[in-house]
């Protein structure tokens, strides 16, 4: 049995994806208009920090689930974004920058974060995909 290829480009990813998350709360605290949040957003942000840590860890020890989970958190990271901040409001999940007037660093944050999860998503799902043995989650470490 060929053992399960290392998961390093996926720790990486977590990583740069973990200092874009940093900069995009630093960017609500000191860069953009004050505003009343809900609570729902803060809690849903707060599981998704929890699950890139718990794909770090996973990654970091080469866990034979850091790909599966690498693929979830980066398609939920990626949709998260996207309907909290470029979508119009529509729940109290919204945070909508449309019409809020943030500033071109504000928009760039949230580009290059939903790009970070898509690439984690798609190396997840590489890792998945193309080992001989089959699904990685199903295979004994």
């Amino acid at each position: 049995m060929k053992p399960h290829p290392p998961n390093k480009p996926i720790e990486l990813i977590t990583l740069v994806l973990i200092a874009l998350g940093v900069l995009h709360v630093l960017d609500h605290l000191f860069n953009q208009p004050a505003r009343s949040i809900h609570v729902e957003v803060f809690v849903s942000a707060g599981l998704g920090w929890l699950a890139l840590l718990l794909t770090l860890a996973l990654a970091h020890r080469d866990h034979r689930l850091a790909p599966l989970l690498a693929f979830l958190v980066g398609m939920a990271s990626a949709l998260g974004f996207l309907a909290s901040h470029v979508a119009p409001d529509f729940s109290v999940f919204s945070d909508s920058f449309a019409g809020l007037g943030v500033n071109a660093l504000s928009w760039m944050l949230v580009a290059l974060s939903v790009l970070a999860s898509l690439v984690l998503a798609l190396f997840g799902a590489g890792q998945l995909l193309t080992h001989d043995e089959g699904p990685r989650w199903t295979r004994k470490p």
